[in-house]
């Protein structure tokens, strides 16, 4: 069972992996142009995103490479930290908001425990 619930969960990190980078990459320029458009605007709810965009990348890659429990814990607290800042700072964009809670609760699910231990 466990060796099963690895591999799925794997796979499916993995498979997410190149979305998200492609979404950071598109959301680094869509910021750099809002910048060039207006440096004095506050942008924070747009580098929150970013951040919890680039956590929650670092998160399923640790969890394609197998790493340690402890370290997956360690990630996988610091992408519901950043995403829940992310929460906040767009609340105002329902769609955004939308994703992220899609987001958090993928990552909620996921037990550490088991894929630290395999």
């Amino acid at each position: 069972m466990d060796i099963a619930y690895v591999d799925l969960t794997v796979n499916a990190c993995a498979i997410v992996i190149p979305s998200l980078v492609c979404i950071i990459h598109r959301l680094k320029e869509q910021y750099k142009k809002y910048l060039k458009q207006d440096p004095t605007e506050n942008y924070a709810y747009l580098v929150s995103y970013i951040k919890s965009h680039r956590d929650i990348l670092l998160f399923y890659e640790a969890v394609v490479s197998k790493k340690s429990e402890y370290e997956l814990h360690e990630l996988k607290l610091k992408a519901l930290h950043t995403d829940s800042i992310a929460l906040e700072d767009n609340h105002k964009l329902g769609n955004v908001m939308n994703e992220i809670l899609k987001i958090r609760k993928r990552i909620e699910t996921i037990d550490v425990r088991v894929l630290g231990n395999s």
